[in-house]
């Protein structure tokens, strides 16, 4: 009887460790229960909706928010040149420098908005918490993007991956939620840099995609990640440097110069020579920035 206790604490433990703990050869009941019952694809749609939910509660009061005194005024309140979306307002759009800002594309969005529900701040608050739920799920699509990439997850299995989409859950979750989002979620004239944020990583993700394709469908995946780069200025110049950014993942976790040798100063003229349609992208928005 003296054993009881300890053996049923042995016991316990034991069935914990089946259920939780990882055995020599890394395979938990969790991990193949998620790996056996529910597809990879429908394992990271279901943790993106359950990042979108949660950055959809942390965020839902800003529905209640009214105008801020600084720049809504000027932009919407005292603003005619954005309400609809007519010949007439789509012109005002492309040409406007607004501020001293051109986003056509975001006073498209926003003028939408204002068919929707006039000037009552609620829609544009419950625009930006979507656009905001988005990106937050666009993220965690980034994130096992590029994760996938890395060194350390070749040749990974099953259980790797569930490990995988759960790390870049946690990453979009603190990003999504971190008092920095306040701003561009509450206030709605910095709405434009959600679309912006949207565009610019959707475009990474067709560039990572390049990388594993070929042929016709590598020049897809480019023309795809630099569209997506156009509509990111179109909202907000805040994409501009994004080539340098392609940059960085080519040298890791593209590993593109990697092993190069002799030709590394190839490889990289290969790369810097890719982001010709951006950079050319990039100039014409600068240019078109610095006339208005």
């Amino acid at each position: 009887m003296a054993q009881a206790g300890p053996d049923r604490i042995r016991r316990c433990y034991d069935r914990w460790q089946l259920i939780f703990a990882a055995p020599p050869n890394g395979t938990t009941l969790l991990t193949f229960v998620c790996s056996t019952w529910v597809s990879s694809a429908a394992r990271q749609r279901l943790t993106a909706v359950a990042i979108t939910l949660v950055t959809a509660v942390a965020f839902l009061p800003v529905i209640g928010n009214g105008w801020v005194q600084r720049d809504d005024p000027d932009n919407f309140l005292n603003n005619t040149g954005y309400r609809g979306l007519g010949p007439a307002q789509l012109r005002w759009a492309f040409s406007t420098f607004q501020l001293g800002v051109y986003q056509p594309l975001a006073w498209v969005l926003l003028g939408a908005q204002y068919e929707v529900c006039g000037l009552s701040p609620w829609g544009y608050h419950l625009a930006s918490l979507i656009l905001h739920c988005v990106n937050a799920a666009v993220l965690m699509a980034l994130a096992v993007a590029i994760l996938r990439r890395c060194k350390f997850m070749d040749g990974a299995g099953a259980g790797d991956n569930t490990s995988l989409y759960f790390g870049a859950a946690w990453a979009a979750a603190l990003y999504a939620v971190h008092p920095l989002r306040v701003e561009v979620v509450a206030w709605a004239s910095c709405q434009p840099y959600l679309p912006c944020t949207m565009f610019a990583m959707v475009s990474v993700i067709a560039y990572l995609r390049r990388e594993g394709a070929s042929g016709a469908g590598r020049v897809g995946w480019l023309g795809a990640s630099c569209a997506m780069y156009v509509l990111a200025l179109l909202c907000k110049a805040a994409a501009l440097t994004l080539p340098g950014v392609l940059l960085l993942l080519d040298a890791y976790p593209l590993r593109r110069f990697s092993g190069a040798g002799r030709s590394l100063r190839r490889a990289v003229l290969a790369a810097v020579l890719d982001k010709a349609p951006f950079a050319a992208v990039g100039m014409f928005f600068f240019a078109v920035a610095w006339g208005g």
